[in-house]
């Protein structure tokens, strides 16, 4: 099994044997670390007692070659692995520290799930927000162009009343300062 960094809060890990890909989302860069420290120290454990196992096979099987017996593979398996109240009862050291590794990866899972659950739960309210946003934000836009059209007519109008005073203005200076009513304005 390897396991890779995917990004700064994920990694997953595939197991080659099961066919599977696990993924896991942690809450901070250093969370993600740990665990890939973790993950490489259980794998070498395992990889550890893995050739120790096959140390004392080899062992037994030549030191029974030496001997002149001929052990039957199945008493020979029975008498490395033995029973299962046998295993219990006899739990090294090695297998009491992977045992703890192994509860500490499930936790470490468990927690990932959570995390990776909740930040479900956020991407999915930033991506509502977000909706909001932009519907708020082309209302705006909306909201602008009908505003840009009304003071284009505002403008319009402004500066057609600038004209009527002008010309009123005029009128007046003409007439030497008396009033008169311009039917045309």
């Amino acid at each position: 099994m390897t396991f890779t960094k995917t990004s700064q809060k994920f990694g997953q890990w595939a197991d080659s044997r099961a066919n599977t890909v696990f993924g896991l989302g942690f809450a901070s860069e250093q969370q993600l670390s740990k665990f890939a420290e973790k993950f490489q120290e259980v794998k070498e454990a395992a990889k550890l007692a893995r050739d120790k196992s096959q140390e004392k096979v080899e062992t037994l099987s030549n030191h029974s070659q030496e001997s002149g017996r001929d052990t039957p593979s199945t008493n020979q398996a029975s008498s490395i692995n033995g029973t299962d109240d046998e295993k219990i009862s006899h739990v090294g050291p090695e297998d009491v520290q992977l045992q703890t590794e192994n509860e500490q990866l499930k936790s470490a899972v468990e927690l990932s799930n959570t995390n990776a659950k909740k930040w479900e739960t956020e991407l999915q309210t930033l991506r509502e927000n977000n909706a909001r946003l932009v519907d708020a934000l082309q209302e705006s836009s909306s909201n602008v162009e009908s505003w840009k059209k009304q003071l284009g007519v505002c403008k319009a109008e402004s500066d057609t009343l600038r004209e009527k005073v002008n010309l009123l203005f005029m009128s007046w200076e003409l007439n030497d300062g008396h009033e008169t009513i311009d039917p045309a304005l």
